[in-house]
């Protein structure tokens, strides 16, 4: 989950881990919003379990594991927190799969407004390559807030609600609501329209655009793949 640097100072050095998983993927967008800006920004708690380390000194290296637990006195039962990390890895993945979405089709929409530029105006390929940049943009503005605007804009799309039903969950460590569950419920068919629609786009379209486009001896559009995507940072 993590690597940690070791103290070296002389002595025993001590490390710390903080039980969270690293902050999930969320699309970027132009808009400062305090609600949805710092709401992604925090991982959520690592579920309950055993966890292994490893230890590296010089060329030794120590392996074990380590528990981690609830407190007794913690006020909600196992089966609420489970429910909850269920919930939350959910959304979480959501979140991840609308961020490749946006990424993915960001980068291939400026692509092809790049390639069209390098041709003719009326030209039929360019033409093609515009209206395939612009029917990406219909789609990415229908998943989040795109347009750069000065301060609280209080607009908000899919990408804004669904960071706020995600920090709202990670946030408290009980069972989640009837009303947060029926609202992931909701963005789980919205999520998967989203990728049904991208999916169509980026399919048969674009295989027709990249054949035109090598036909003429032009680079053709690359598509961010999914592990590519997962790679990145942040």
């Amino acid at each position: 989950l993590k690597t940690l640097p070791g103290g070296k100072r002389k002595g025993l050095n001590i490390v710390s881990w903080s039980p969270r998983l690293k902050p999930p993927k969320v699309a970027p967008s132009p808009v400062l919003d305090p609600s949805t800006s710092f709401a992604g920004a925090v991982g959520p708690a690592a579920p309950e379990g055993e966890y292994a380390y490893r230890l590296t000194k010089g060329k030794d290296t120590y392996e074990g594991t380590v528990a981690v637990t609830y407190d007794p006195d913690f006020p909600h039962a196992p089966a609420d927190r489970a429910q909850q990390q269920r919930t939350v890895q959910e959304l979480y993945d959501m979140l991840a799969r609308l961020a490749y979405v946006a990424d993915a089709g960001t980068e291939a929409r400026d692509a092809a407004l790049e390639r069209a530029e390098g041709l003719a105006e009326d030209d039929d390929l360019a033409v093609r390559l515009r209206g395939f940049a612009d029917d990406l943009d219909g789609l990415h503005g229908g998943l989040m807030v795109t347009e750069q605007v000065q301060g609280i804009s209080g607009r908000s799309e899919l990408r804004e609600k669904l960071v706020s039903l995600y920090a709202a969950v990670a946030g408290y460590g009980g069972r989640p609501t009837r009303s947060q569950l029926d609202r992931m419920e909701y963005f789980r068919g919205e999520i998967a329209q989203a990728d049904g629609d991208f999916t169509a786009l980026t399919d048969a379209a674009l295989a027709e655009l990249n054949a035109a486009l090598a036909a003429r001896g032009l680079e053709t559009i690359p598509l961010l793949t999914v592990e590519e995507f997962e790679a990145r940072d942040g």
